[in-house]
């Protein structure tokens, strides 16, 4: 009888909590992305759009909402699964975790850039999505899932990082068009005997000149058509860019060769309505990093600007004055119009 008794109070008890739980987490859009955030831990986590996201989707490292500063640090299973028109999705250095699924059945899907946080690729993480060319797996990502990149048929180039330790079953099956696989991991990756695909073998394995024997004599490593041995400074990490201003216009250099430039903007202060005036945002700062077909991406270097009427940066459009109008100009110059 106690015991039927203290059964009764602990689920009257979680039936008192649930709402509790449920209002910790609260699923809101930011500028196109859906999240669900943690208020007592101040994180978020990607989920999936009810409309399906489209075209290029950029992941930030961080989200404001409500005053409080989120780091989005996780996506969900099949957040972007199944959106026929998304193309290419940049994900920020604060992600640790993937579920699983994150982008199957994506028809369009050609580019997908990972930070450097995270740590496993999940099992069927981009599975069936044949319009995948290029892939860089970061040096935190200790294994790669079950049938991560299975059917993935334009994938040419892939880069496996140096802390890899496990490779999932069918991982790479029905990669057929498979030219270029570097792993740069000094350790021979434990695998299966599917994770590549023998019938798609023409490929060239590239490995650490110390660990050449060791993939030479390992299957499935064996069975690609070529092995060689990585060269100094072969596979590099782009160098962070420069972000300067003139001309009316943001500017990006980098002393690596050859990069695309992948920046994102947000805006400080108030920037609402007050009466019949516009309180102006202060500030705006501009984060980019550099990314490099066969390299790591290099580290966001990160500048702000002042709109002060004492600062000649706050006066955007040259006409001698800081307002609105300004906040426009900006507005162009981030469109590259």
């Amino acid at each position: 009888m106690i015991k039927m008794c203290m059964k009764k109070i602990s689920v009257l008890f979680l039936l008192v909590l649930l709402p509790v739980l449920a209002s910790a987490v609260e699923t809101v859009e930011i500028k196109g992305i859906w999240y669900a955030l943690d208020a007592e831990h101040s994180c978020a986590t990607v989920v999936k759009n009810p409309y399906k996201y489209a075209g290029d989707v950029i992941i930030p490292e961080q989200v404001e909402y409500g005053e409080v500063t989120y780091d989005v640090t996780a996506i969900a299973a099949e957040t972007f699964s199944g959106c026929p028109s998304l193309v290419s999705v940049l994900i920020g250095n604060a992600v640790t975790t993937m579920g699983n699924r994150a982008f199957a059945y994506n028809n369009s899907l050609k580019s997908v850039t990972v930070g450097d946080g995270l740590e496993a690729v999940p099992q069927y993480a981009f599975y069936m999505c044949p319009a995948l060319t290029d892939v860089t797996i970061g040096n935190a990502v200790t294994s790669i899932g079950t049938s991560a990149f299975h059917g993935c048929s334009s994938l040419k180039t892939v880069i496996i990082g140096s802390s890899v330790t496990s490779i999932g079953e069918s991982a790479f099956y029905d990669c057929s068009s498979l030219a270029d696989v570097y792993c740069l991991a000094e350790q021979v990756p434990a695998t299966e005997s599917t994770s590549f695909d023998s019938r798609y073998t023409l490929y060239t394995l590239s490995v650490p000149g110390t660990a050449y024997s060791a993939y030479y004599n390992t299957v499935p490593w064996s069975n690609s058509h070529t092995i060689r041995s990585i060269y100094e400074g072969e596979v590099v990490k782009c160098a962070m860019p420069e972000i300067n201003f003139a001309g009316g216009k943001i500017q990006f250099t980098c002393a690596t060769e050859g990069v695309e430039f992948k920046s994102f903007v947000s805006v400080g202060g108030a920037g609402t309505y007050t009466g019949n005036e516009i309180s102006s945002p202060d500030s705006y700062t501009v984060s980019v990093f550099a990314i490099k077909k066969g390299c790591y991406r290099s580290d966001t270097a990160t500048r702000t600007f002042t709109f002060s009427t004492a600062a000649v940066l706050g006066d955007l459009n040259g006409d001698g004055d800081v307002n609105v109008k300004d906040h426009v100009k900006l507005s162009d110059i981030i469109l590259n119009k």
